[in-house]
């Protein structure tokens, strides 16, 4: 029997941009997506301090934006989140 390998992708959308985690878990994803907001957010800071009040931080991000979770399998093709073909793995 094969192991199963699962990618777990979170997905954030704010005004301007879609943020995007991956991770083995949900909790890896959604931390791997969190990170990518932090590093957005000190970059702006870091020019533009005075913003600090208005860019929450990355535990308060889920109070601002919805983050949605998509679990992909190994050697599967979607279409719209949907397994539509499998490859053959050895």
């Amino acid at each position: 029997m094969t192991a199963t390998t699962t990618l777990v992708v979170a997905e954030m959308l704010t005004v301007q941009y879609i943020f995007r985690g991956a991770g083995r878990t949900r909790e890896e994803a959604r931390l791997a997506l969190l990170a990518a907001w932090k590093v957005q957010r000190d970059g702006v800071l870091a020019q533009q301090p005075q913003l600090a009040p208005t860019l929450p931080l990355p535990e308060d991000m889920e109070r601002h934006f919805r983050i949605v979770y998509n679990e992909y399998e190994a050697g599967v093709g979607y279409r719209d989140g949907t397994a539509v073909s499998r490859i053959a793995s050895d």
